[in-house]
């Protein structure tokens, strides 16, 4: 840069160190807009005049030649170069590469925003007025991740002073400096305040970040109730961040501490015990650990029934445990406890959006409940139900998308749902379609919390166009799912395995739509597989919805006269719906249509004149629905003063 500089004509008049001063503003900021840049060589002093600064600008682009020439200021490049570079000018290294004072000073002056801009209840947002603000930060806290002093002499007191702006910077930059050895916790403590409830982009970081910060105050918390606490305060962020098993393995540990406190302590952390039972019932519940989320969810509602006073707290309570009943096999019982929920929900004072969110999920798990029962009655108060939670939900998430984001997805999936099933195919594609839309945008923003729910949602699409026989789409769009179900950020709960078996039945059956037989043959034995392998032992509805895609295979195989997969599968159509006939008698009826295709089909194998018998036998089969539910409902415990 120097020799450059040296050389007559080349370059306009800019000495060398303002150079340099512009390659550090432009390796952390750029690039560029021309007025940005512009905005950005005034920020930090360079220049004020038009021309003074234009021949900086200039004089910067004959060094480091823009990628794209409608833009200035073009960083160092690799990223790691940038860092390096940056680190090297600012104080507090001890290599032989001179400093500039200066650069601290354009550190606070390029970060200084005056008010940051937030959205939503949750205070989340912190977003500093500044463009290039993200960019920046995160080139910061890498660079500080590497070097000790940018971290303790410069981002330290960058953070202290506005610990917002670290929220700016997006979940991926929070997870570095959460991990960030060298940087002082309290640093995090300063920040922590300002952390959403829920945020689809920082859920992750703030998960690392609460993660460091408990095992900081773990070895200054000799009690069991402050370290019950902050486990449970560790199990809910990774429980919102998607990372269940993680989040199982805090609440259990939280509610352990809990029930070791001798009997004072004890009452006084009730509230705390009945929050880390709730939370681990939804914990469990993600897994598809229905019996044990029925378990630990009955004593939260006791727990909020007998003594503690919170209102919000019974309600998710017996919310989620009828979730976990109807899962379980008690979808009557089920039925009556989400009733019960509503009805105290339509009489308890709804303030805030977390509220408002909390009773439309109840709305949502209301209307699964209702869609479970016969009757043209139980459907048409079930769209209501998912009709009212989808206008609530479209109100939350137009005012704080990266809360309520999953919320509206997940209700329009219902909604889809129930428009499909009365009769309006093109509302419920526009309903699943956005659903698709918005699970894609979250997933790739945080896959562990949303992969699998993408995948559903990607399924729920693929049976609606099969069913409006658009079968090549429906194939590609249920491809995805599998390869989604199978990707490396989803779980290895019983709920994903039992998605992957429904899938592949689902693929074997279009292959045949397809008129692809031998692609569907083999298909459908690895649907088998994969059903004896994840689909006998899932959920009640899981193995409904299997049972019932399995029927609709062996018809299939039936009807092309693929004789040994069509009994295969039919074989074990029969075997599943007998084991759920043992457990809810309503679905007795389907146990006996399951029971006939066997026989309907050696039938014709024996005799061709009993081929039409065999398909008025399957045109008897009950329909199969696509709905995928999903539990939700985590309740934040009240913010507590920590002891010091």
């Amino acid at each position: 840069m120097e020799d450059l500089h040296r050389r007559e004509g080349d370059l306009p008049v800019v000495d060398a160190n303002t150079m340099r001063r512009t390659v550090f503003a432009a390796s952390l900021t750029g690039p560029h807009p021309h007025d940005q840049g512009v905005a950005v060589i005034e920020r930090v002093s360079l220049a004020h005049d038009p021309a003074g600064v234009e021949r900086i600008l200039d004089a910067h682009a004959v060094c480091y030649p823009p990628r794209d020439q409608a833009t200035v200021l073009e960083p160092l490049l690799p990223d790691r170069l940038a860092e390096d570079f940056i680190a090297l000018a600012t104080p507090g290294h001890l290599y032989g590469y001179p400093a500039d004072a200066w650069t601290g000073t354009s550190l606070r002056k390029l970060f200084s925003t005056g008010q940051s801009v937030g959205t939503g209840e949750n205070g989340n947002g912190g977003t500093p007025s500044r463009p290039y603000a993200k960019h920046a930060l995160t080139i910061l806290i890498e660079t500080a991740a590497r070097w000790e002093h940018v971290a303790k002499n410069h981002l330290d007191p960058l953070l202290r002073e506005n610990p917002r702006l670290a929220l700016s910077a997006g979940g991926a930059a929070l997870i570095t400096l959460a991990r960030i050895a060298h940087l002082d916790p309290a640093v995090l403590e300063a920040i922590e305040p300002h952390l959403p409830r829920q945020d689809i982009d920082l859920d992750m970081g703030i998960a690392a970040l609460t993660e460091r910060l408990t095992e900081h105050h773990l070895a200054a918390a000799p009690d069991h109730a402050e370290q019950g606490r902050l486990h449970l305060a560790l199990g809910i962020r990774k429980g919102i961040a998607g990372l269940e098993d993680q989040a199982v393995g805090s609440l259990e540990q939280a509610v352990t501490l809990f029930r070791r406190l001798p009997a004072p302590e004890a009452a006084a952390t009730r509230a705390d015990l009945a929050s880390a039972l709730l939370n681990l019932g939804i914990s469990y519940l993600h897994l598809g650990r229905n019996e044990a989320a029925v378990t630990v969810l009955q004593e939260a509602v006791s727990l909020y029934q007998q003594a503690v006073a919170d209102g919000e707290g019974l309600a998710t309570s017996l919310d989620m445990l009828q979730v976990a009943m109807s899962r379980s096999g008690g979808r009557h019982e089920a039925l009556e406890l989400s009733r019960t929920v509503i009805e105290a929900w339509r009489r308890y004072p709804v303030k805030g959006n977390e509220a408002s969110a909390m009773r439309a999920r109840a709305l949502l798990n209301h209307g699964n409940r209702l869609s479970e029962k016969e009757g043209t009655g139980a459907a048409r108060h079930a769209m209501a139900a998912t009709k009212e939670a989808v206008g609530i939900f479209r109100r939350l998430a137009a005012d704080d998308p990266g809360a309520y984001s999953p919320d509206l997805a997940r209700a329009l999936v219902n909604w889809s749902d129930d428009l499909l099933k009365a009769g309006q195919r093109k509302k419920a594609l526009e309903a699943i379609t956005e659903a698709v839309a918005r699970y894609r945008a979250m997933s790739e923003m945080n896959s562990a919390a949303f992969q699998t729910d993408y995948g559903k949602a990607l399924f729920s699409l693929a049976a609606l166009l099969g069913k409006t026989r658009r079968y090549q789409e429906a194939y590609d769009i249920t491809s995805e799912a599998l390869s989604v179900f199978n990707g490396e950020h989803t779980d290895n709960s019983a709920s994903n395995g039992a998605m992957l078996a429904l899938t592949q039945t689902a693929l074997a059956a279009l292959l045949i739509d397809l008129r692809n037989p031998s692609y569907a043959a083999v298909g459908a034995r690895e649907a088998t597989t994969l059903i004896r392998k994840y689909g006998l032992t899932g959920s009640l509805t899981d193995r409904e919805r299997i049972a019932k895609a399995l029927g609709f295979l062996a018809m299939k195989l039936a009807l092309e006269k693929m004789w040994d997969q069509a009994l295969e599968a039919a074989g074990l159509c029969g075997q599943m719906f007998r084991g759920l006939a043992a457990e809810d008698r309503s679905l007795a009826k389907y146990a006996e249509h399951a029971a006939g295709i066997p026989m309907a089909i050696r039938a014709a194998m024996a005799d061709p004149s009993l081929y039409g018998i065999m398909q008025k036998v399957f045109r008897e089969l009950p329909d199969r629905d696509n709905t995928v539910g999903i539990p939700s409902g985590r309740k934040k415990p009240k913010p507590k003063k920590r002891k010091r």
